[in-house]
């Protein structure tokens, strides 16, 4: 076993337990430290969970150097070098960070009807910064491939900002909790974590100097809170709003001055520190959802569900000029461009549109389909520093823009925005395909990060959605890509839109597809349906278990895991589906694979446990030792060479089995937030896993 064990206040310690010669037990401690550690033996042993604290004898404290703690047996002492490529470090538990690990592909801004979404960007890069889920995500325009999740909140997020200067992030959540952490060094580390208020937190932002952070929410009595980014002292109350505020803005330069927007459909002014309310003014009519200050600080803009864009005087918050109905519905979102004289804004009719901040008046209008749909609502927009403009679609879509393509966006970057829940992978073209839990199925090129969603034929999904619930299984046939929700449905698609739909008897629970034919094996809650094609050819129904997974190998035999703890095996002759033996597992079965060859099966279940069996005489080739996962196994993938196996579980880490040394295995711990849910091999050497995180990861596997 492998762990890691990390407190913020505290250093990391990482432990191995192994066995000695003549079976006895020893454990070896690594101690890893920033600073001369005095901390006490018991403290130090008290955090590895295992009864063999007296069988550390001695510990040797050295700054910035590992330590190996000698181990009883005296006489069977040894030093193990740290690993060069090991499953975690210092921040493991809030972003993966592996030297396995090749890219790592975020998820999309999660988007809520009817609200707006504060996306910004780093200062001096080409990055933007947004949340989704829980998680913080980092993406670069330049490369989409290049993306870098944060996972420190326990509670969903709801906004991230980069400090002026680069160097911090200050991200919040619905808890209204914020954590200042550090962008610049690699370990990303914590510098304050601080509760703000009771209730989601709306939008955030720095002062110039780097040194105070404003936070506005719904937290009831207490709405604002201006305080030092790293201390948390307060520097002020934002006071005068009744209704919970949706955006502040920081004045850029001296005097400092905040501007608040509200649902109470006022804007107001403060001035500081100590921050106190200097005027209010309540030129909106309805929630006023987002407000900005020029780069210069010389003038502020808000606009509202009025669709009323309004021009105050930076300085006195007075307001100086106003556009009525500036689009066709609510406004969300305003951003100014990095010389200041124009400014971007987003709305619920669909547009995109462009201003001159001297006239007032529009210089461009971008649309976003010939035909657009709910999904085609604007959100959010950014015009970064480095003179790019981005918007975002309520469908999470985040669109390239350029004023020389009025007519739909240079470039959309699509991508899962909730928890992906299967995957297939094509190895021809370097594609992944991954299905999430809104029903949503993304095409995602490894090599450039280019992703491309399957239009569902349903246009009133705000998503785009294949299915109208949770996408439960997807396999590839050729160049059509098959998958089941949890809507009953079988759909064939191509060339990234559905073709065909064929309701299912039942909810299914899994699909899979031949390797070298059209034949196609769907299990559901009714029994197991082969389709050749698109035509149905065999079913078995009134089964005396329930189906939880399936597997098949040419056109000849399928394997279909069930809660009964056993792996049925049916051979497939003539149209008919017959069975022909069973294997017994210890716990529900979880899922099923076939190397390429045929030779073995994988089996793992909800008891944690991975088994490998031989077809030819279905005796287990690996059966009780392969049980180092914490949790249910979710996932199984043999790489192409038949030899190596891959394993993912909810317990979040990825291990990789070598059937010639049974013994042996690699771990990579911390792979997924709340669990890995997909595994494929690219080839003999590189793995790509998806996750509860909406993301996609590319391994490196030294096996």
């Amino acid at each position: 076993m492998q762990a890691f064990l990390h407190h913020e206040h505290f250093p990391i310690f990482y432990h191995t337990e192994a066995a000695a010669a003549d079976g006895r037990e020893m454990v070896v401690l690594f101690f890893f430290a920033s600073w001369k550690c005095d901390m006490d033996l018991d403290l130090c042993i008290s955090w590895i969970n295992t009864p063999k604290r007296n069988a550390i004898t001695k510990v040797s404290y050295l700054l910035h150097q590992q330590i190996s703690v000698l181990c009883y047996p005296e006489d069977l002492v040894t030093l193990i070098p740290i690993e060069s490529k090991m499953s975690g470090f210092a921040g493991s538990c809030t972003f993966l960070s592996n030297d396995a690990v090749c890219k790592t592909i975020g998820g999309n801004p999660t988007t809520e009807r009817g609200r707006g979404i504060h996306v910004y960007s780093h200062p001096k890069e080409n990055r933007i910064i947004y949340c989704t889920g829980k998680l913080v995500v980092v993406r670069s325009l330049d490369d989409q491939s290049n993306c870098f999740v944060y996972r420190g909140h326990a509670a969903p997020t709801t906004v991230a900002k980069f400090s002026p200067n680069g160097f911090w992030v200050a991200s919040a959540d619905n808890s209204g909790k914020v954590r200042v952490w550090s962008w610049d060094n690699p370990e990303h580390p914590l510098k304050l974590e601080t509760p703000v208020f009771n209730g989601p937190i709306r939008d955030i932002d720095w002062d110039f100097e780097s040194k105070k952070i404003v936070a506005v929410g719904a937290g009831g009595m207490l709405m604002a809170k201006v305080f030092i980014w790293d201390t948390g002292n307060s520097t002020g109350d934002i006071v005068g709003h009744n209704k919970p505020i949706l955006s502040v803005a920081y004045k850029p330069s001296r005097p400092f001055k905040i501007m608040t927007a509200s649902e109470d459909m006022k804007t107001i002014l403060h001035s500081g520190p100590p921050f106190k309310l200097e005027c209010s003014n309540t030129s909106h009519t309805n929630f006023i959802n987002c407000i900005r200050y020029t780069p210069d600080g010389s003038k502020a803009v808000s606009v509202g569900s009025d669709k009323k864009i309004q021009v105050y005087d930076g300085v006195t918050g007075s307001p100086i000029a106003e556009v009525p109905n500036a689009h066709g519905s609510t406004i969300y979102s305003i951003s100014f461009s990095p010389d200041g004289t124009r400014f971007i804004t987003a709305s619920s009719d669909k547009t995109v549109k462009v201003w001159d901040l001297s006239s007032l008046s529009c210089i461009y209008t971008q649309s976003f389909s010939d035909n657009p749909q709910i999904a085609d609502m604007q959100v959010g927009a950014l015009w970064t520093p480095l003179d790019k403009m981005i918007s975002v679609s309520l469908n999470g879509d985040i669109n390239i823009l350029d004023m020389s393509s009025p007519s739909k966006p240079v470039h959309s970057i699509q991508a899962n925005q909730v928890s992906i829940t299967c995957s297939d992978f094509n190895a021809s073209e370097g594609l992944i395909y991954s299905g999430s839990f809104d029903g949503v199925i993304i095409s995602t090129s490894l090599v450039s990060g280019i992703s491309a969603k399957i239009k569902g034929d349903n246009k009133n999904s705000v998503s785009g959605s294949v299915h109208n619930g949770k996408v439960v299984g997807l396999s590839l046939c050729g160049d059509q890509v098959v998958s089941v929700g949890f809507d009953d449905t079988l759909r064939f698609s191509r060339n990234n839109a559905v073709e065909t739909s064929i309701p299912l008897t039942g909810q299914p629970s899994a699909v899979a597809c031949s390797s070298n034919s059209d034949l196609t094996v769907v299990t559901t809650s009714a029994g197991i349906y082969l389709f050749r094609g698109r035509s149905e050819v065999c079913k078995a129904e009134s089964l005396s278990y329930a189906t939880t997974c399936v597997a098949i190998f040419n056109d000849s035999e399928i394997a279909v895991g069930g809660d009964d703890m056993k792996t049925h095996i049916y051979s497939i002759t003539d149209g008919t589906c017959t069975e022909v033996t069973t294997i017994d597992t210890r716990s529900a079965v979880s899922c099923v694979s076939y190397n390429l060859s045929g030779e073995y099966l994988a089996i793992g279940d909800n008891g944690r446990q991975v088994e490998v069996y031989e077809r030819s005489t279905w005796s287990a080739k690996v059966k009780g030792r392969w049980v180092f996962h914490t949790s249910r196994i979710t996932c199984l993938a043999w790489a192409p060479n038949g030899k190596y196996l891959a394993s993912g579980s909810l317990d979040e880490s990825i291990f990789v089995w070598n059937l010639d040394k049974i013994g042996s295995k690699i771990q990579y711990q911390f792979a997924h937030a709340a669990g890995v849910t997909g595994v494929n091999w690219i080839d003999d050497q590189k793995l790509v896993s998806t996750g509860n995180d909406h993301a996609i990861v590319e391994w490196n596997i030294q096996a």
